[in-house]
Protein backbone atom coordinates (compact mmCIF):
# COMPACT_ATOMS: atom_id res chain seq x y z
CA UNK A 1 0.00 0.00 0.00
CA UNK A 2 2.61 2.16 0.29
CA UNK A 3 4.94 1.67 -2.46
CA UNK A 4 1.58 2.28 -4.22
CA UNK A 5 0.99 5.87 -2.54
CA UNK A 6 5.08 6.43 -3.41
CA UNK A 7 4.14 5.90 -7.14
CA UNK A 8 1.20 7.54 -7.51
CA UNK A 9 3.02 10.63 -5.62
CA UNK A 10 6.00 10.51 -7.92
CA UNK A 11 3.80 10.38 -11.09
CA UNK A 12 1.83 13.54 -9.96
CA UNK A 13 4.97 15.24 -9.10
CA UNK A 14 6.57 14.41 -12.44
CA UNK A 15 3.25 15.75 -14.28
CA UNK A 16 3.50 18.97 -12.50
CA UNK A 17 7.00 19.78 -12.87
CA UNK A 18 6.34 18.92 -16.98
CA UNK A 19 3.29 21.58 -16.62
CA UNK A 20 5.43 24.06 -14.88
CA UNK A 21 8.28 23.97 -17.70
CA UNK A 22 5.87 24.10 -20.29
CA UNK A 23 4.46 27.07 -19.17
CA UNK A 24 7.93 28.69 -18.19
CA UNK A 25 8.65 27.89 -22.02
CA UNK A 26 5.76 29.24 -23.38
CA UNK A 27 6.35 32.67 -21.41
CA UNK A 28 10.29 32.84 -22.74
CA UNK A 29 8.88 32.01 -26.18
CA UNK A 30 6.82 34.94 -26.25
CA UNK A 31 8.95 37.68 -25.07
CA UNK A 32 12.21 35.66 -27.11
CA UNK A 33 11.65 38.54 -29.76
CA UNK A 34 12.33 41.16 -27.35
CA UNK A 35 14.77 39.46 -25.11
CA UNK A 36 16.71 39.27 -28.61
CA UNK A 37 16.29 43.07 -29.79
CA UNK A 38 17.29 44.48 -26.51
CA UNK A 39 20.27 42.63 -26.01
CA UNK A 40 21.10 43.19 -29.28
CA UNK A 41 20.39 47.21 -29.02
CA UNK A 42 22.33 46.72 -25.44
CA UNK A 43 25.75 45.02 -27.69
CA UNK A 44 25.21 47.77 -30.21
CA UNK A 45 25.16 50.66 -27.45
CA UNK A 46 27.80 49.53 -25.38
CA UNK A 47 30.77 48.22 -27.59
CA UNK A 48 29.53 50.38 -30.74
CA UNK A 49 29.85 53.77 -31.61
CA UNK A 50 26.69 55.59 -31.86
CA UNK A 51 27.47 56.60 -35.43
CA UNK A 52 28.14 52.64 -36.77
CA UNK A 53 24.64 51.70 -35.37
CA UNK A 54 23.33 53.13 -38.64
CA UNK A 55 24.60 51.71 -42.58
CA UNK A 56 26.71 53.92 -44.17
CA UNK A 57 23.67 55.78 -46.19
CA UNK A 58 21.63 56.21 -43.49
CA UNK A 59 24.40 57.90 -41.18
CA UNK A 60 23.37 60.97 -42.21
CA UNK A 61 20.32 60.69 -40.39
CA UNK A 62 22.63 60.49 -37.17
CA UNK A 63 24.41 63.70 -37.94
CA UNK A 64 21.45 65.76 -38.90
CA UNK A 65 19.76 64.06 -35.65
CA UNK A 66 23.21 64.74 -34.18
CA UNK A 67 23.07 68.71 -34.93
CA UNK A 68 19.37 69.30 -34.33
CA UNK A 69 20.07 68.17 -30.91
CA UNK A 70 23.09 70.54 -30.34
CA UNK A 71 21.01 72.74 -31.60
CA UNK A 72 18.28 72.72 -29.48
CA UNK A 73 20.33 72.23 -26.40
CA UNK A 74 22.01 75.69 -26.82
CA UNK A 75 18.31 77.00 -27.53
CA UNK A 76 17.69 75.27 -24.19
CA UNK A 77 20.85 76.59 -22.69
CA UNK A 78 20.01 79.99 -23.80
CA UNK A 79 16.12 80.02 -22.09
CA UNK A 80 17.15 78.61 -19.39
CA UNK A 81 20.27 81.51 -18.72
CA UNK A 82 17.45 84.29 -19.42
CA UNK A 83 15.39 82.44 -16.81
CA UNK A 84 18.09 82.43 -14.39
CA UNK A 85 18.64 86.22 -15.24
CA UNK A 86 14.77 86.75 -14.53
CA UNK A 87 14.74 84.82 -11.63
CA UNK A 88 17.90 86.91 -10.06
CA UNK A 89 15.85 90.03 -11.09
CA UNK A 90 12.86 88.58 -9.59
CA UNK A 91 14.52 87.90 -6.52
CA UNK A 92 16.53 91.36 -6.51
CA UNK A 93 13.38 93.04 -6.96
CA UNK A 94 12.01 91.31 -3.90
CA UNK A 95 14.81 92.18 -1.50
CA UNK A 96 14.12 95.95 -3.12
CA UNK A 97 10.79 95.67 -1.87
CA UNK A 98 10.88 94.19 1.36
CA UNK A 99 13.92 96.64 2.48
CA UNK A 100 11.35 99.59 1.43
CA UNK A 101 8.72 98.50 3.29
CA UNK A 102 10.53 97.52 6.48
CA UNK A 103 11.95 101.72 5.96
CA UNK A 104 7.99 102.81 5.23
CA UNK A 105 7.18 100.91 8.61
CA UNK A 106 9.93 102.68 10.59
CA UNK A 107 9.15 105.84 8.79
CA UNK A 108 5.52 105.34 9.69
CA UNK A 109 6.47 104.29 13.29
CA UNK A 110 8.79 106.96 13.65
CA UNK A 111 6.24 109.58 12.17
CA UNK A 112 3.57 107.69 14.76
CA UNK A 113 5.66 108.30 17.35
CA UNK A 114 6.72 111.98 16.51
CA UNK A 115 2.56 112.53 15.93
CA UNK A 116 1.66 110.85 19.67
CA UNK A 117 4.34 113.22 21.16
CA UNK A 118 3.35 116.46 19.62
CA UNK A 119 -0.13 115.36 20.86
CA UNK A 120 0.78 114.64 24.44
CA UNK A 121 2.64 118.05 24.35
CA UNK A 122 -0.71 119.99 23.28
CA UNK A 123 -2.16 118.15 25.66
CA UNK A 124 0.09 119.44 28.68
CA UNK A 125 0.28 122.81 27.20
CA UNK A 126 -3.49 122.98 26.92
CA UNK A 127 -3.86 121.60 31.22
CA UNK A 128 -1.28 124.36 31.97
CA UNK A 129 -2.88 126.69 29.91
CA UNK A 130 -6.67 125.66 32.19
CA UNK A 131 -4.18 125.76 35.22
CA UNK A 132 -2.71 129.20 34.81
CA UNK A 133 -5.68 130.48 34.06
CA UNK A 134 -7.88 128.79 36.75
CA UNK A 135 -4.84 130.11 38.74
CA UNK A 136 -5.16 133.52 37.20
CA UNK A 137 -9.41 133.43 38.00
CA UNK A 138 -8.08 132.17 41.27
CA UNK A 139 -6.19 135.03 42.20
CA UNK A 140 -7.98 137.54 40.97
CA UNK A 141 -11.15 136.02 43.07
CA UNK A 142 -8.15 136.37 46.27
CA UNK A 143 -7.61 139.90 45.21
CA UNK A 144 -11.70 140.92 44.68
CA UNK A 145 -11.95 138.60 48.26
CA UNK A 146 -8.87 140.74 49.92
CA UNK A 147 -10.10 144.05 48.55
CA UNK A 148 -13.94 143.28 49.97
CA UNK A 149 -11.96 142.35 53.02
CA UNK A 150 -9.89 145.11 53.38
CA UNK A 151 -13.07 147.05 52.59
CA UNK A 152 -15.42 145.42 55.32
CA UNK A 153 -12.80 145.66 58.04
CA UNK A 154 -12.40 149.71 56.99
CA UNK A 155 -15.98 150.06 57.16
CA UNK A 156 -16.17 148.15 60.31
CA UNK A 157 -13.12 150.17 61.83
CA UNK A 158 -15.28 153.41 60.95
CA UNK A 159 -18.13 151.91 62.39
CA UNK A 160 -15.97 151.34 65.60
CA UNK A 161 -15.02 155.05 65.96
CA UNK A 162 -17.91 156.26 65.67
CA UNK A 163 -19.54 154.13 68.39
CA UNK A 164 -16.39 155.45 70.54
Amino acid sequence: LFAVYQGITVILLINILIAMMNSTYSNVWENSDVEWKYSKSFFQVQFLRPREIFPPPFRLFYYFALFMRSCKANQLNNQMQSWNKSEKYFELMMKLVKTKLQIDLQKSSQDDFADLLKDIKNIIIDKEGNMKGNQENFIEEMKHKNVTLDEEVLDLKRKLKAYT
